[in-house]
């Protein structure tokens, strides 16, 4: 296989001469005229201040050049955001000092270029040290580690400063321009107070050296692969060569491309339903794969740490048309409880009763579903690392908290492991990716992309539980239950001829199991899994689930028909119809019973202490018989049934 990197010198060169080009023009780039003229306001409104444009709150603008040579193009601006008043110096002192120990937080001010967008720096990241001697203009003194930069206050001074195009505070990124010729430009805020940018330049920088070699590794890992056509090869030949001759745009879009089709030619002449599709970086040993949408990364325990809001993904591109099965290491905190292991507890005990405020999902393409928990390891034991140690009333469990804790959780691919099937369509495109609506932290590892195949995976189901609670469901397929959703069986019907015995299933359905679904708010999410059906009914214990629409003139539904969730009996006239995917109870011998409801079981843990104390610790099994102990089965604990799972 060919070494592209002694290519890179050359490419470097190359970049340095485009750089003497002259500059793209921008439309009052220097805000000399007032109102903004030239740009567009997306959301917000100008204003003029220091010689820039001031953003205050939620705002945007923009503005798009037409005719721009396709190739790569640097976009500077001086500008800054802040989240506070810069009034009270004490106050301002105090965040600089949290800005030197990489405590602000996240950036709420962005500029771009095309696609490509990058946080503005801080006000706080000055790096004036003499501030300039202006009339009426006003700095504040900062210190950190007896060192001073100076801080502008006023629009005379932000004038002062950036009368020019200056090198304090200036931002930079590299964008491409496609054949359409359009660079889109523009600044945006995202939270309160402030944005400031002043003096937007664009000048072409021919091809990076790092997005060069970049391309030409991707061309060096599928080169002289065996499986790959002739013909396909030598095409990638000729773009290799003539890119390492002349780095244009042209030229690296033809390798691109050639780099594409090699992959694709060799994923369709070797992939077949079970193997593994490659995903760049899926380890998070480098992130240059994934695209950051918002937020910023943060490599943490050989993973990703994500802070606040944010979303990244990455497209895997000429795949063949079927299902895939996609999994990631990751779960989200919703809370900050470092340090207070009560609080903690609090939480795991909230999250065991069925409260989980976790928001943050994984996704493939349309298929979006909700990480674990970080309440929700299985942890038995320390590992490495610092652990949070919780207690569910009968052992300790363990929760990771520091980065070697992370290492070695995520070595273990039973702990955390997230997944879901969806679909790739004809354009062979599978877009996969993490984000975070709310809360406090999500931490992740091991994208991993499964190739089901188009015959195997032909069933979707989905979980539907409405506001009574409950809901029953069968899939042909086994199914990992979402947090905060518990299933049952059917077992029988108690003693007193009115109320079902049900049995949990654990955190996972089983294929061809009708269950009854309980969660403590309303769910809706869609599943999907290799067919395993042997007919359109599948029974266990009193239920009968069925894989297509059915209407019924007998036997049982479930319906809330004003007095909570319960199974009704269904006459001839009636004909209830019972959607694919759900079930239906029959009761051997018939029954007169107008309607069958649940029992009285007690699946949260902290219940359980109670009941027992109270009862002197008797514990019974339905046939009467006293146990030593409960058991993983239905236990009669002072004339209540508890179900320990």
């Amino acid at each position: 296989m060919r070494k592209q990197k002694l290519f890179i010198a050359a490419l470097a060169l190359l970049a340095g001469s485009h750089a003497a080009n002259a500059q793209v023009a921008v439309v009052n780039g220097d805000f000399s005229e007032s109102g903004g003229s030239g740009w567009t306001l997306v959301t917000g409104s100008f204003k003029d201040w220091g010689g820039g444009q001031r953003l205050d709150g939620n705002a945007e603008f923009n503005q798009t050049i037409g005719g721009v040579t396709p190739g790569w193009y640097k976009v500077s601006v001086n500008g800054y955001w802040r989240s506070f008043s810069n009034t009270a110096e004490a106050e301002i002192q105090s965040k600089y000092e949290a800005y030197k120990n990489g405590e602000e937080g996240s950036a709420k001010g962005f500029f771009y270029g095309n696609d490509t967008e990058k946080a503005l720096v801080s006000y706080l990241a000055s790096t004036i040290t003499t501030p300039p001697t202006v009339t009426d203009a006003n700095f504040m003194e900062l210190k950190y580690n007896d060192n001073s930069v100076y801080i502008p206050i006023n629009g005379v001074s932000h004038t002062a400063l950036f009368s020019t195009p200056s090198t304090y505070y200036l931002n930079e990124l590299v964008c491409a321009v496609g054949e359409d010729g359009k660079l889109t430009i523009g600044v945006k805020r995202t939270g309160d107070y402030r944005v400031f940018v002043d003096n937007f330049t664009v000048e072409a920088v021919g091809c990076p050296a790092e997005i060069a070699q970049a391309l030409l590794d991707d061309a060096d890992a599928v080169d002289g692969n065996s499986k790959m056509d002739a013909a396909v090869q030598s095409a990638l030949t000729t773009a290799i060569n003539n890119f390492a001759a002349d780095a244009s745009y042209t030229n690296y879009k033809a390798l691109e491309q050639a780099v594409k089709d090699a992959n694709a030619n060799i994923i369709a002449n070797t992939l077949k339903p079970g193997d593994e599709v490659p995903v760049p970086n899926g380890d998070f040993a480098a992130t240059s794969a994934w695209t950051l949408v918002s937020g910023s990364w943060k490599a943490w325990g050989s993973g990703q740490r994500f802070d606040a809001n944010f979303e990244f993904k990455q497209t895997l591109k000429e795949l063949p048309e079927g299902w895939y099965k996609v999994t990631t290491q990751a779960y989200a905190r919703t809370v900050n409880s470092a340090g207070n292991d009560a609080l903690q507890q609090e939480l795991f005990d909230a999250y065991l009763a069925g409260a989980d405020d976790c928001q943050s999902f994984f996704y493939g393409n349309d298929t979006e579903k909700k990480i674990y928990n970080w309440n929700a390891g299985t942890i038995a034991a320390e590992v490495g690392g610092s652990y949070v140690k919780v207690n569910d009333g009968y052992q300790d469990w363990y929760l990771p908290s520091n980065g070697d804790s992370h290492t070695a959780t995520f070595a273990n691919p039973e702990y955390y492991m997230n997944e879901l099937f969806c679909y790739v369509g004809a354009d062979g495109n599978l877009t996969i990716g993490l984000k975070q609506k709310g809360g406090y932290r999500t931490f992740c590892k091991n994208f991993t992309v499964t190739y089901i195949g188009t015959e195997a995976l032909q069933s979707k189901a989905a979980i539907e539980i409405g506001e009574s609670g409950y809901a029953t469901f069968v899939a042909p397929f086994d199914v990992v239950l979402p947090t905060g959703v518990e299933a049952f069986t059917v077992e029988g019907v108690d003693e007193d001829g009115q109320t079902l015995v049900m049995q949990s299933v654990g955190a996972t359905v089983a294929a061809n199991t009708p269950v009854v679904l309980h969660s403590a708010s309303a769910v809706y999410n869609p599943v999907y899994g290799v067919d395993q059906a042997t007919g359109i009914f599948a029974e266990k214990g009193l239920l009968t689930g069925m894989y297509e629409d059915r209407t019924l003139t007998g036997g049982y539904v479930l319906q809330d028909q004003g007095d909570g969730a319960k199974f009704y009996s269904v006459s001839k006239t009636d004909k209830v119809t019972v959607p694919a995917n759900h079930a239906f109870l029959t009761v051997p011998g018939g029954s007169s019973v107008k309607a069958f409801g649940f029992s009285d079981i007690v699946t949260a843990i902290e219940n359980l202490s109670a009941t027992r104390q109270s009862t002197g610790d008797a514990i019974y099994n339905l046939q009467g018989q006293r146990l030593g102990s409960l058991q993983r089965v239905i236990n009669v604990v002072g004339g209540k049934k508890v179900l320990i799972k």
